[in-house]
């Protein structure tokens, strides 16, 4: 379960947390009706779900398809947009050949 308060308000909500998701950072939505959470999904990868309080479901809005991609610290939203950071997980393969004297 994630617990959280919305902004500017005095009740708790608890949201509870899908098992097959790996959350790592999560952001009120404009309207504080909803949590937006970001993580990776055993199956789906990596994205962002809107998850609603009331009723309580969770639907993805955001997935990333290329495996490279991962999310930067943070992110926020505003009503009509998503602003997060893009990491690019890479490695370069260097060759060299070995001469013996």
């Amino acid at each position: 379960m994630v617990r959280s308060e919305a902004p500017d308000s005095a009740p708790e909500y608890v949201v509870p947390a899908d098992p097959l998701i790996d959350y790592n950072g999560s952001t009120w939505a404009a309207d504080s009706r909803a949590l937006l959470e970001k993580g990776r999904h055993r199956t789906l990868g990596t994205g962002i779900w809107l998850q609603t309080l009331r009723p309580s479901a969770a639907r993805m809005v955001l997935r990333v398809d290329d495996p490279a991609l991962d999310f930067g610290p943070g992110f926020d939203a505003s009503s009509t947009r998503l602003y997060l950071t893009i990491t690019r997980r890479e490695s370069d393969l260097w060759t060299a050949e070995v001469v013996t004297p």
